[in-house]
């Protein structure tokens, strides 16, 4: 009787195994057998009607989830929920005013349960910032050193090195100004090319351009060793300030000028930080009072820099000079201008009083 038992015990044990398998077996075919999920497919049988104006998707989204069984679960990334649109979709479905937003506001959406899952597109800049690299040459085809190359409209640039290269980030569309002393400007529109190569051409107006040197001397200034700036008469009687040296503040790189207030006074002048030697058509004037200079009779104002500039006046110009060139008359019809200031101190008016 045991054994018997031992057998039927094992035959009971082998039957529920089997139809655990079976069960098991058939719970899986089922699972298997149920229709997958095809979100938009699914959502194109749930009716809803949208129309609006210039709205934001956050909105948009809200009223959906007014009319449908569904929640809409979205990651706003860099604002996107704040983007607008208009759509009008009446008596339509879910479906088909997803696919249509979608086409104003790129993003993908899918459905999972009750709840359907927004992502944003993010879309590439096709205007991405990449490195143009160029070659300057000048008329001779020789690589020019020290050329400006700036992003028209922005404060990027970069310089050309000694062979005359440059590499600079830019977008598509972004022109490109590359200047040099000497050469005329030119302009370069930015293209889907990765390398230019952009001639100069010579500046003949800069290179036939004379100045009057020490003593003088008149040089074409494309041949000067030295730094020379020079100012027209004309620009120094617009502002008519009291003193012609402070119509030059601002005007002159590395001139400075501390101006004076007083009456009948000089303003300190500093050329490179140094005081400079005053030469008045030719003529050396260590102390020379500019407030008696009138600004309509000067023809040119043109600043020495450095001892090479002044090195003809000697060791009195080793800090540079400011030569002040007159004018002289010319062959034309007679004309007469007249202008007239008055400047008013009180320390000048005041009578003193006296014993009497």
């Amino acid at each position: 009787m045991e054994k018997k038992f031992y057998k039927s015990s094992l035959i009971t044990s082998g039957n529920y195994l089997v139809v655990l398998i079976l069960l098991f077996t058939s719970l899986l075919n089922s699972a298997y057998a149920l229709p997958k999920n095809l979100p938009k497919a699914n959502l194109t049988h749930i009716k809803c009607s949208i129309k609006v104006n210039n709205q934001s998707l956050e909105e948009v989204f809200n009223l959906i989830q007014k009319q449908t069984p569904y929640n809409i679960i979205c990651v706003d990334k860099s604002g996107f929920l704040k983007k607008k649109l208009s759509i009008n979709a009446l008596n339509s479905n879910l479906g088909s005013i997803l696919e249509r937003m979608s086409s104003s506001v790129p993003f993908t959406y899918n459905e999972m349960s009750n709840k359907i899952i927004v992502k944003p597109v993010l879309i590439k800049n096709s205007e991405e910032e990449r490195v143009v690299r160029g070659h300057v040459t000048d008329a001779k085809n020789q690589g020019v050193p020290g050329v400006s190359v700036l992003i028209k409209g922005s404060n990027t640039g970069t310089v050309t090195n000694q062979d005359g290269n440059f590499s600079i980030k830019a977008n598509t569309g972004d022109i490109l100004v590359v200047s040099s002393l000497g050469f005329n400007k030119t302009e370069v529109t930015v293209t889907e090319l990765d390398t230019y190569t952009i001639q100069l051409t010579d500046d003949e107006q800069a290179l036939s351009e004379v100045v009057v040197t020490a003593l003088g001397i008149k040089k074409e200034k494309a041949k000067l060793g030295y730094a020379v700036q020079e100012v027209q008469g004309e620009s120094l009687i617009k502002a008519r300030e009291p003193n012609i040296i402070n119509s030059l503040t601002g005007r002159v790189a590395g001139l400075n000028i501390r101006n004076s207030t007083d009456l009948f006074t000089d303003p300190g002048i500093f050329l490179r930080g140094r005081k400079p030697l005053i030469v008045i058509d030719g003529i050396p004037d260590q102390s020379a009072d500019l407030y008696k200079v009138n600004a309509d009779d000067i023809e040119t104002l043109t600043v020495l820099k450095g001892a090479g500039a002044s090195a003809l006046y000697g060791s009195i110009g080793q800090n540079g000079a400011i030569m002040i060139t007159t004018k002289r008359g010319k062959g034309k019809d007679l004309s007469i201008d007249v202008n007239s200031s008055t400047q008013i101190q009180p320390s000048f008016i005041r009578i003193p009083e006296v014993q009497t």
